[in-house]
């Protein structure tokens, strides 16, 4: 192209001085130009690298900004897992705690209920026990009071036997004594002068002395007692003033009264302690004998087996029992009483 743009200087009439200037500074001018595209190239290319360094600057920082907001939320997330296993694990904890603290209470309470029911079941025990002493020692007074009553009543009536002999002997000796005085001193007109003994009296001193004799000894027959009634009776005292034959007649109704005041005495006695013995000491009226509880009629067998362990207690306590034990015992406790 240089020789061709040479020989078209030179064909148009130019020197070859003057076209070799032309293309030099043609030359120049394509090196400048290219130098000029290159230098831009060049610029361009740094400017493309710059940019690229930029952008990857842009990008590391990015990723860097990237990584940092991960790592940030990562940690985050591991803060809050942390906390949350921390505040799982306090609630966990807490309520563990509280369980146990309930358990605890729920079991002190049921250890006071337990204490407070055996303490009750033996403070029932110990006063039906009390009850069962205080009625076995009120039977055992009774009983006492029932036989000290019954050897009172024996040496009353033995004192009282003693001494209706004594008077039965001391009537007979009177009327023997009289008889006799009548018998050696009467005469019959000493029977015209002197007063006749009061019939009523002389009946009274024979009544006395049959009823005395027949408390002591086997009574006198029949018709020797009337003939000695009717003998008694016709008999006149001799030897007696009248004033000891009203002594007489006296002392033998004052007799007559005090026998029969007595005999009504003796059978008052007699039907109260027929009526004591008869009717049943309290002890017995409230199940109790000596403290002993008297067996209930014969009833249906009861199964024990299909009570539960409460109404078994139930049925132990009202028999006075101990109540502790499983159902097994409880049962045969039942079965034994």
């Amino acid at each position: 192209a240089t020789k061709k743009a040479k020989t078209q200087l030179v064909t148009e009439g130019q020197t070859a001085e003057e076209a070799e200037e032309v293309r030099e500074a043609r030359l120049a001018a394509a090196e400048e130009a290219a130098q000029l595209k290159a230098e831009e190239e060049a610029a361009a290319k740094d400017a493309a690298e710059e940019e690229a360094r930029l952008k990857s600057e842009e990008d590391a920082a990015a990723k860097a900004a990237a990584e940092e907001e991960a790592r940030a939320k990562a940690l985050a997330e591991e803060e809050a897992r942390i906390k949350a296993e921390e505040e799982a694990a306090a609630a966990k904890a807490a309520a563990e705690e509280e369980a146990r603290l309930k358990a605890e209470e729920e079991a002190r309470a049921k250890a006071l209920a337990e204490e407070a029911a055996r303490v009750k079941a033996e403070e029932e025990q110990r006063l039906l026990e009390e009850q069962a002493a205080a009625l076995r020692a009120k039977a055992a007074a009774e009983e006492e009071a029932r036989l000290r009553a019954e050897e009172e009543a024996r040496l009353a009536a033995a004192e009282e036997q003693r001494r209706l002999e004594e008077q039965a002997a001391a009537a007979r000796e009177a009327v023997r004594l009289m008889e006799e005085q009548e018998a050696m001193s009467m005469t019959e007109e000493e029977e015209d002068e002197e007063e006749e003994l009061d019939d009523e009296d002389w009946e009274a001193s024979v009544r006395l002395a049959n009823e005395l004799q027949g408390a002591t000894s086997s009574p006198i027959g029949g018709d020797l007692m009337d003939e000695l009634a009717d003998e008694m009776l016709q008999m006149e005292m001799n030897d007696l003033s009248a004033e000891e034959e009203d002594a007489l007649g006296r002392a033998a109704r004052e007799a007559v009264r005090k026998y029969e005041e007595e005999m009504a005495m003796k059978s008052q006695m007699k039907s109260k302690r027929k009526k004591a013995m008869s009717s049943p000491p309290p002890a017995a009226e409230e199940g109790l004998i000596n403290g002993i509880e008297e067996e209930a009629p014969a009833e249906a067998a009861v199964d024990y087996s299909k009570m539960t362990v409460a109404q078994l207690k139930d049925v132990l306590r009202s028999k006075g029992l101990k109540v502790s034990g499983r159902k097994a015992e409880l049962i045969e406790r039942l079965e034994m009483s």
